[in-house]
C-alpha cells in the first residue's frame, strides 16, 4: 500500500509541478501531429460503395462487428438493427424503448458502450432503463430479438445520468460530472467496492474551467469522445471544440496530448470565440473516437480520419469528399464503413492499399 501511495505520488509531482500556460488544457510536453506524405490518403466519393438499407433509417451511430453491420437508431420499434455486411439483407433487430430492464430510454451511442469478444460471443454492455448496466451477447440478442442478459452490473448514482461514461471491469466506471456551476468536468473513477477515485492524469484534465457571463453553455468547450482499451487499460479523449487528442493509463504512469496544427487550442482564445460566433457548431473538432487492438482513431468535421498506435504515435491521415461523422473499420475485410446521420447515407471504402496491421 505504501509503495502504491508513493508511486502515485511521483506520478503527481510529473503531472502537475510545472504550470501549464493559461489556456493550455492537456498534459506537459504536447506533440504536434505530424503524417508523412506517404501516410497522408485523399479518397473520392467515386472509389467508395454506397449502401442502400432500410436498417439505415435514422441510424445515429454504425459498427461492424464479424459479418453484421449494426446500426443504433432514433426512430423504428428497435434501437439496434443488423444488416449483412455482404448481401446488407435483415439480420435481426433488438432494444425497445421502454422503463423495463433491458429496455433503454435514450439513444445508444457505440462510443458509450462496452463491447468486447468473450470466446465467440460478443459481449455488449450498456445503460438500461433502470439504471443497470446490462451485459448482453450481441449477436444472440439480434437473433432473437430481444436483450440476452448475461450480467447486470450497478450504475454508480453519481454516473446515472451522466452520457460521458465507459465500463472499465469489475464493477467500475470512468465518467465525467458536470461541477463548480457548470464550469467544469470532472472525471473520477466509481463503482464497484473501490472507492472514489481521481488519478493524477484525469486530475490534470479535471483543471480546466471555463468561466462565462454571456454563454450558459460554455462548458461545451470541456467536451470530448472517449475511448477504452480494456487490454491496456488506456482511455483516449479527442476534444470536441479544441484540436487537442488527450491518452493516459487508468492504472498506470502514461499520459501525452496530441493536436493538430501550429499549436494547441487555448481555452481562453476559444471562449473569446464561441461568445463571438453565431453558429457555435461550425468549432466542432472531433466526431467519434473507435477504439482497436492495435490503434485507436479519430474523425473530425472535417470529414478527416486520423489513426495512431497506442503510444500516440501517427499511422495514417485519410480525408473523404464525403460526410463521414460516424465510422467503424473492419478489420477482416479492409474496409471502412461510414454514416452520415443527417443524410442517413452510409458508403464502405476500401483500405486494403493501406497495409495496416491488424487488417487481413
Amino acid at each position: 500500500m505504501i509503495k502504491r501511495i508513493c508511486f502515485w505520488c511521483i506520478v503527481a509531482m510529473l503531472l502537475l509541478g510545472c504550470s501549464p500556460q493559461e489556456g493550455y488544457v492537456g498534459f506537459p510536453g504536447a506533440q504536434r501531429v505530424k503524417n508523412s506524405p506517404e501516410s497522408v490518403v485523399r479518397f473520392h466519393s467515386s472509389e467508395g460503395h454506397r449502401i442502400e438499407t432500410e436498417a439505415a433509417a435514422s441510424a445515429v451511430d454504425v459498427i461492424v462487428r464479424d459479418s453484421l453491420l449494426i446500426f443504433s437508431r432514433f426512430g423504428g420499434e428497435y434501437g439496434l438493427a443488423a444488416v449483412d455486411k455482404n448481401k446488407y439483407e435483415a439480420r435481426g433487430a433488438f432494444l425497445r424503448r421502454g422503463r423495463a430492464s433491458g429496455e433503454v430510454t435514450d439513444l445508444i451511442a457505440f462510443g458509450n458502450v462496452s463491447l468486447n469478444r468473450d470466446g465467440d460471443a460478443w459481449r455488449m454492455g450498456y445503460r438500461d432503463a433502470t439504471n443497470q448496466w446490462v451485459f448482453v451477447d450481441l449477436l444472440q440478442s439480434l437473433s432473437e430479438g430481444n436483450p440476452h442478459i448475461l450480467e447486470r452490473v450497478a450504475v454508480p448514482k453519481d454516473f446515472q445520468n451522466v452520457f460521458q461514461k465507459v465500463y472499465i471491469g469489475s464493477g467500475r466506471f470512468l465518467g465525467e460530472n458536470l461541477v463548480d456551476g457548470r464550469t467544469r468536468y470532472e472525471r473520477s473513477i466509481q463503482g464497484g467496492e473501490a472507492e472514489k477515485e481521481i488519478n493524477p492524469a484525469m486530475e490534470r484534465l479535471n483543471q480546466a474551467k471555463v468561466e462565462s457571463e454571456k454563454s450558459g453553455n460554455a462548458f461545451d468547450l470541456l467536451g470530448t469522445v472517449m475511448g477504452y482499451n480494456p487490454k491496456l487499460g488506456r482511455m483516449v479523449e479527442a476534444s470536441t471544440y479544441m484540436n487537442t487528442i488527450h491518452l493516459y493509463d487508468v492504472e498506470g504512469s502514461f499520459s501525452k496530448t496530441l493536436y493538430l496544427g501550429d499549436r494547441p487550442d487555448n481555452l481562453i482564445e476559444k471562449l473569446e470565440e464561441y461568445e463571438h460566433t453565431r453558429d457555435p457548431r461550425e468549432m466542432f473538432r472531433a466526431t467519434c473516437v473507435r477504439v482497436y487492438p492495435e490503434y485507436f482513431a479519430v474523425m473530425y468535421y472535417d470529414h478527416t480520419l486520423y489513426l495512431f498506435d497506442w503510444t500516440g504515435k501517427p499511422l495514417c491521415e485519410m480525408s473523404f469528399d464525403v460526410p463521414t461523422p460516424l465510422f467503424d473499420l473492419d478489420l477482416e475485410r479492409s474496409c471502412l464503413y461510414t454514416l452520415d446521420f443527417e443524410t442517413e447515407a452510409v458508403w464502405r471504402f476500401d483500405l486494403s492499399s493501406l497495409h495496416l496491421a491488424g487488417f487481413n
